[in-house]
């Protein structure tokens, strides 16, 4: 399934794939964030900063989830500002799965707020990544 037929499938899912995407490349006008896409048994996206992660997005079930990696200094810097994100946030950050010194998430966006969310996780990433 490539990601048109995957976005086309879930209405839902669509507008807010593509928000993210657009604040991901939008942020990047210099052509340094890419989009590579997979089939992993459902529609899986990654995008790369000059060759480095930034995240996963994997389309499916009338949602997507985002999920990343974080380094040592990412954690600290959500450790900083969750307290004021939703319980879900809360919950996702509590269940991260710990890798090295960092850890990794998932949250599924399902609504504006979760979108907004997202939004300032990834801000994050692309802080750490770009210096």
């Amino acid at each position: 399934m490539d990601r048109e037929t995957a976005l086309a499938q879930l209405k839902g899912a669509q507008v807010f794939y593509e928000k993210i995407e657009k604040h991901i490349l939008d942020r990047h006008s210099d052509n340094t964030v890419i989009l590579k896409g997979a089939k992993i048994g459902t529609a899986s996206f990654r995008f790369y900063h000059n060759g480095k992660y930034i995240a996963y997005c994997n389309v499916h079930d009338g949602c997507f989830d985002v999920m990343m990696r974080y380094t040592a200094p990412d954690i600290l810097k959500i450790s900083e500002i969750i307290g004021g994100m939703s319980d879900y946030a809360k919950e996702v950050w509590e269940d991260r799965y710990p890798c090295s010194t960092g850890a990794w998430i998932h949250y599924y966006v399902s609504s504006d707020d979760t979108y907004n969310e997202a939004v300032r996780l990834i801000d994050i990433k692309l802080e750490s990544l770009i210096k």
